[in-house]
């Protein structure tokens, strides 16, 4: 197990985490103008980039590697005049938390205690907002502008996530409060892929957590695994079908999205022209990060994506790092029905460099070996 020292006093990094989790809130929590907190997020945001560019310019390489994917997308976005070009701004910004965080992990505890504050006060609201008609299937929240019941969850994982990250480099003993209440504001909520991934998550801490013992562990996985049969029977599954197979639903989305991307080849390098489709220039959003992905960046910036989290996971399953895996495999399965972005990319850039530096490591190890052996 890895670990590290807690710094003492408050350094510029803590300043810039306290700033980003700040203007994260004034952006997807508050009620504020749309422009202003977007301009305030994004601000805070480049900075931190300039931060890392200018603190960790050793691994340089890596981040110019993402710098050039930014080009790319904000490039595709202005080609493929889906008005998304903003979002390709924002790719910058969550990228910059992602670096900062792997390159001064020390800070895991102070962003996750600053997560914990934002989902306290989402849960608040929660409890003291009424229920609106969000669809013909289903009831929900509106925290804000930008955050429905279903993004909720989202955080939510992200928060565990980051608290996991902090347990896992610091050695501490990892405490289920956290996965409980991310599963009970799921089904409160009523989201289907936030319930069937936060229940996951909590199956998953109980399956790989050592610290149980195998007959705890054993009845905690049976108690989990029937409750969430139950709650399937009475009534999940078939909201789940209809969620599915109905018209304007996540798969009528993607079926057309894709029949707009194979139009030509300009859709389907640049990204899918959806102006045919009113449902879809209305919405903006596939409702998959990843269809997401090649409808606002183009194909580049998909394929980068999506191997570079194939890449992660075949990485730490060969460490037997079955923590990250499940990270890894949680945020993956949640993206497939929403946007995920705000949430996860951070998280994915942290695995991309973990793996990344570890091979980088390990080849300049083996390097050694041969020109001491020559």
């Amino acid at each position: 197990m890895i670990r590290f020292n807690r710094s003492v006093g408050i350094t510029l990094s803590d300043t810039l985490i306290f700033l980003y989790c700040f203007s994260f809130a004034v952006r997807f929590i508050s009620n504020l103008g749309l422009l202003i907190s977007s301009l305030f997020f994004m601000g805070i945001g480049l900075f931190v980039l300039f931060y890392d560019c200018v603190v960790y310019y050793e691994s340089s390489k890596q981040i110019a590697v993402f710098c050039f994917m930014d080009f790319v997308c904000l490039l595709n976005a202005i080609i493929n005049g889906n008005g998304t070009h903003y979002e390709a701004i924002l790719l910058c910004v969550y990228q910059a938390l992602g670096i900062l965080l792997f390159f001064d992990k020390n800070k895991l505890l102070l962003f996750w205690k600053l997560l914990a504050v934002i989902m306290m006060i989402i849960i608040v609201r929660i409890f003291t907002l009424e229920r609106v008609l969000v669809s013909d299937l289903q009831y929900s929240i509106i925290i804000s502008r930008l955050v429905g019941g279903n993004s909720v969850s989202i955080i939510a994982i992200f928060t565990c996530s980051i608290y996991l990250l902090y347990c896992r480099y610091y050695g501490h003993r990892i405490v289920y409060f956290p996965f409980v209440v991310s599963l009970i504001i799921a089904i409160y909520i009523g989201g289907n892929g936030g319930i069937l991934c936060t229940a996951l998550f909590l199956i998953g801490i109980c399956f790989f957590d050592r610290s149980l013992k195998h007959v705890l562990k054993i009845r905690v996985l049976f108690a989990i695994v029937l409750s969430f049969f139950l709650l399937l029977c009475f009534g999940l599954g078939s909201r789940v079908l209809s969620f599915v197979s109905d018209d304007n639903s996540r798969l009528w989305i993607w079926i057309h999205y894709l029949d707009c991307a194979t139009t030509s080849f300009k859709d389907f390098v640049f990204g899918g022209n959806i102006r045919d489709v009113p449902f879809l220039v209305e919405m903006k959003n596939m409702h998959n990060t990843f269809i997401n992905f090649h409808f606002r960046y183009g194909l580049i910036p998909f394929v980068f994506y999506v191997f570079a989290l194939i890449r992660c996971g075949i990485v730490y399953f060969k460490r037997k790092d079955y923590l990250m895996l499940l990270i890894l495999s949680i945020t993956i399965i949640r993206s497939m029905t929403d946007e995920a972005c705000f949430g996860f990319l951070p998280l994915w850039v942290f695995m991309f460099l973990d793996t990344n530096e570890r091979t980088i490591k390990k080849k300049k190890l083996t390097l050694t070996k041969m020109n001491e052996e020559n």
